[in-house]
């Protein structure tokens, strides 16, 4: 008797559903460790304007919380990484009549912390301070209450069901994947290095890798979102045992292996040798179970 391999998994009963994340509650710090502003200068490029606390190392966060492509919208929300901690910030475009400035004025607001759960609680403060980032530039001591006020503020409880639509997103990436989203899963949970492909808005993106961590996480196991990378991120790809990010930087395909090992584009998931990664027959049955589909209607 042969063993069983990828294609004779066992077919699943008609009441199969998609794996969801249980409401878990964990305790965070109350403590943002910087905020930021970055800006674009048309003679320096991507550039941190301004932060406090001023010694808090933010190398690379310019690149981050203004992505490739960024002029290309009005606004955008991104999540990233950022020398072991993480990062949210929220970008604006405003068209102004300068031309040291090219026409065009392009910010974000920022802030890191430990974990990216809090930081999202953030996102209406951070959406109104780019918004006067470009209206007022060069105004700060707002900022500075605002980190002050929250390190003093009692810690927080949080949970799965408290996160952005996280249901949403796991519903939105089943859409764009079909059932290429089994495949994504599968490789989660063995704790494979997951690099996707995005232009802007990057928000979406972002969704799209906090729902998979929501999905991965319990009680299976711990994933390790990355969220927005750039081809600056290389070498932490190749060094990661595992992750999930996004990226707009397109050269990043062209590494294969040495920075991935599943990489999202489109509607495709290809390996760390370019080559298309296949869905199983177990595969097409869940998504058919989860599509509404009858599993027996299946054509096998």
């Amino acid at each position: 008797m042969t063993g069983q391999n990828e294609e004779d998994e066992p077919l699943l009963s008609q009441n199969y559903e998609f794996p969801s994340p249980q409401p878990t509650f964990k305790h965070f710090p109350p403590e943002l460790c910087a905020i930021f502003v970055a800006a674009f200068d048309t003679r320096a490029g991507n550039i941190i304007e301004w932060s406090y606390p001023d010694q808090f190392n933010l190398t690379g966060a310019e690149f981050k919380a203004l992505p490739s492509g960024a002029h290309n919208v009005q606004h955008d929300i991104i999540a990233f990484e950022c020398n072991g901690y993480y990062g949210y910030s929220v970008y604006a475009l405003k068209q102004v009549e300068s031309q040291q400035e090219r026409g065009a004025r392009l910010k974000s607001v920022g802030i890191i912390g430990k974990h990216y759960l809090p930081l999202v609680t953030h996102e209406d403060k951070l959406i109104e301070f780019a918004t006067d980032s470009v209206d007022s530039p060069g105004s700060y001591e707002h900022l500075i209450q605002y980190f002050v006020q929250h390190n003093q503020t009692c810690g927080i409880s949080l949970s799965f069901e408290l996160r952005p639509p996280v249901v949403g997103a796991v519903s939105d990436l089943t859409k764009l994947l079909g059932v290429n989203i089994f495949v994504i899963w599968k490789m989660m949970l063995l704790r494979k290095r997951i690099l996707m492909e995005c232009v802007p808005p990057i928000s979406r993106h972002c969704s799209y890798l906090m729902a998979l961590d929501s999905l991965a996480r319990p009680p299976h196991c711990e994933t390790k979102p990355l969220f927005f990378v750039t081809v600056n991120d290389s070498n932490t790809l190749h060094y990661s045992k595992h992750y999930v990010a996004c990226t707009s930087d397109v050269v990043l395909k062209t590494k294969g292996s040495h920075v991935y090992d599943a990489y999202i584009t489109g509607t495709s998931v290809i390996n760390g040798n370019q080559n298309i990664i296949q869905h199983t027959r177990g595969d097409s049955l869940r998504y058919s179970c989860i599509s509404g589909k009858k599993c027996d209607d299946m054509i096998l």
